[in-house]
This record gives structure tokens, C-alpha cells and sequence, in this order.
């Protein structure tokens, strides 16, 4: 029965690549259809998407997107996790290999895992981000831990760079809650 399940999820998440890949393919092949009809819509486009991204908190840098990004607040002194989505909307896997911040000393890459009843955290060195996928970052498993972080008040921005294996960094500005991205 397990292998069922595992098969029935492999062929799943082939299924979600292949769609994410034909989606755009198509997308890519429309645009410049589109931008003939108008120039102005397609600044109007532009805008909106702009919007959007700094609505998700993050920033597009070729084909990886950051998303959903949130930190829990932690008390004085006590490392804080953070949480968020990178999306690829690319056709190759990207792989992160780091990550920083302006408010604190240091940031790791970790996994949390339960081994038979007892919760494990370990370092990762780098997390791939699947051709037409996304890697999400969420209490309970993967998440950035940010060590000698500076005191964080509810609500404020902390600015969060991950390293990439190919080109700039990703940018995101994740905001302080208490619990999760919609506290």
C-alpha cells in the first residue's frame, strides 16, 4: 500500500511540473502577441505585477520567485525561524546554497523532522527548487533559522537575501508575527 502511495505521489508531482512547464511554455509564447496590441497594457501588466510581488513580500529574479515571507517573533536572545516560498518558474531545478539578513549574524538553511516521536532540527547546505515547483519554507520542516538576531517588534520588516545557485540573490522583506503568515 505504501509504495502505491508513493508511486501515486511521484506521478503527481510529474504531472505538476509538466503542467507548470506547459503553462509557461504558453505563457511565454503569448506574450509577445499580447505586447503588439498595446504598449500600454503591457506597462499596465508590468505594474500590476510589480504590485503583486511586493504584495507577496518578495521579489522576481529571473525565474525564482520569493513569496508568503514571515519570521516568528522570538523572545530576547533566542534564535528566530523564518518562514516563506520560493517558486520557479523556470524549466531547470535552482538550488539555494545561503541565506542573510540585515538583522542578524548569522542565517542557516534548516530542516525540523520527527524521528518516532522526537522532533529533530538539523542544518541543510542547500535546498532544491524543482523546474516548475516550489520550495516551501513552513513550521515543521524546512525553515531559515536567524541566529544573534536583533530584537524583533510585531509587525516590523527584516530584510532577508537568498543566495542562489546562478545569478543575483532572491530579496524578500519578511514581516514579524507571532504564529503564522496571517497573524
Amino acid at each position: 500500500m505504501r509504495s502505491r502511495v508513493r508511486r501515486t505521489s511521484e506521478c503527481v508531482r510529474a504531472a505538476s511540473r509538466r503542467w507548470a512547464w506547459l503553462t509557461g511554455l504558453l505563457a511565454a509564447l503569448a506574450a509577445p502577441v499580447a505586447g503588439l496590441a498595446d504598449d500600454r497594457a503591457g506597462a499596465d501588466h508590468r505594474a500590476r505585477e510589480e504590485d503583486q510581488v511586493t504584495a507577496d513580500t518578495g521579489t522576481i529574479a529571473q525565474d525564482l520567485g520569493v513569496f508568503r515571507a514571515w519570521i516568528r517573533q522570538s523572545p530576547p536572545g533566542v534564535p528566530a525561524a523564518g518562514y516563506l516560498v520560493v517558486r520557479n518558474s523556470g524549466v531547470t531545478a535552482r538550488t539555494i546554497i545561503g541565506a542573510a539578513s540585515n538583522r542578524a549574524a548569522r542565517v542557516e538553511l534548516h530542516r525540523s523532522s520527527d524521528d518516532n516521536g522526537v522532533a529533530r532540527m538539523e542544518p541543510v547546505g542547500r535546498i532544491e527548487v524543482p523546474a516548475g515547483g516550489e520550495a516551501v519554507f513552513a513550521p515543521g520542516g524546512l525553515h531559515l533559522m536567524l541566529m544573534g538576531v536583533e530584537p524583533l517588534e510585531l509587525g516590523s520588516e527584516v530584510e532577508i537575501r537568498l543566495l542562489v545557485d546562478r545569478g543575483p540573490p532572491l530579496q524578500a522583506r519578511a514581516v514579524v508575527r507571532r504564529r503564522s503568515y496571517t497573524d
